[in-house]
């Protein structure tokens, strides 16, 4: 991960965050076979010889600081996932396990907030 901030005076800051990860290692499923009781069941190949696709994703943060006496009020805004990207985070496969896909982690989302501190 790749993490930058820069205060650019009057109470703001601006930063960022790049995260890159390659997959995390799997097992794959390379065919099925149906049990006694009916469903279909896995057979797997070799131990954690693939991988999900890599990860990586662009946060961004602003804030704004208001110093008044005693107290400190903080608003900023983070906007996560900044590229939209689509980003894999764990294998699934249908019921008879003939197709997989994956669970994919939030599109771009903002968040909004403040802090205040005595």
């Amino acid at each position: 991960a790749l993490l930058a901030s820069y205060t650019l005076g009057k109470g703001f800051e601006v930063g960022g965050r790049f995260r890159y990860s390659t997959g995390m290692p799997r097992t794959p499923v390379t065919g099925s076979y149906l049990g006694l009781d009916g469903y279909s069941e896995p057979v797997f190949g070799a131990h954690n010889s693939t991988r999900i696709p890599a990860f990586y994703q662009l946060d961004i943060r602003g804030e704004k600081a208001f110093v008044m006496r005693r107290m400190k009020l903080s608003v900023f805004i983070d906007v996560q996932n900044v590229t939209n990207r689509k980003n894999p985070e764990e294998v699934i496969y249908s019921q008879d396990y003939s197709q997989k896909s994956y669970i994919i982690g939030l599109p771009t989302l903002a968040v909004a907030g403040a802090r205040l501190e005595f």
